[in-house]
């Protein structure tokens, strides 16, 4: 949503992981100038520059803190006198979900991972059940977008012996199909 709502000067992905956004956002200083927000799936949300609203000024918050995007959109949802729940239906939003695979040794996982992200043709077969591949970033394991626009991810978990995946549909129907059909494909490549 946040790269399709077109509100944002630039949007950069990082890899996983609040030392990979602060990061990123400390890049994003160097060349930008603008205000500079970084998050996490987690809803952990960092702020790599100083805000100002109404006056009042909160300064860079280089750690993950969860009670300002709380407090940001009840603050919008009240200046605009709407609902949150309408605030959330303005949004191009797609339902997301993740899973793992347990007890993928990190060497077999890391493998499936490097070799998604360097064999189109071995990528297509995998996904070949769930959709055809449009275009694919590396950033933080192989995230593959699908022709329909949806997502599959994976990713080779760094602290346990797991495989990653996460998935983003049109619907919770489709996301819970893609993440079906995303386990199940890669459980068969690395058991």
């Amino acid at each position: 949503a946040i790269e399709a709502v077109g509100s944002f000067r630039s949007v950069v992905r990082t890899r996983v992981g609040s030392p990979y956004v602060i990061e990123g956002m400390e890049e994003a200083a160097d060349t930008d100038g603008g205000r500079i927000v970084g998050f996490e799936a987690n809803g952990g949300v960092l702020l790599g520059s100083e805000v100002s609203v109404n006056g009042h000024s909160l300064g860079r918050l280089p750690t993950r803190e969860a009670v300002l995007p709380i407090l940001s959109v009840l603050a919008m949802a009240a200046r605009e006198r709407i609902s949150v729940a309408d605030l959330v239906r303005r949004l191009p939003l797609r339902a997301a979900l993740s899973d793992r695979l347990t007890e993928v040794p990190a060497e077999k996982g890391a493998a499936l991972a490097a070799r998604l992200a360097t064999e189109p043709a071995y990528a297509a077969s995998l996904l070949a059940g769930i959709g055809e591949v449009a275009a694919l970033s590396t950033i933080d394991g192989p995230r593959f977008t699908l022709e329909s626009g949806d997502v599959v991810h994976y990713r080779p978990s760094g602290n346990a012996p797991e495989l990653r995946c996460y998935v983003e549909g049109a619907t919770p129907e489709r996301a819970a199909e893609l993440l079906r059909g995303g386990l199940e494909a890669a459980a068969k490549a690395v058991r």
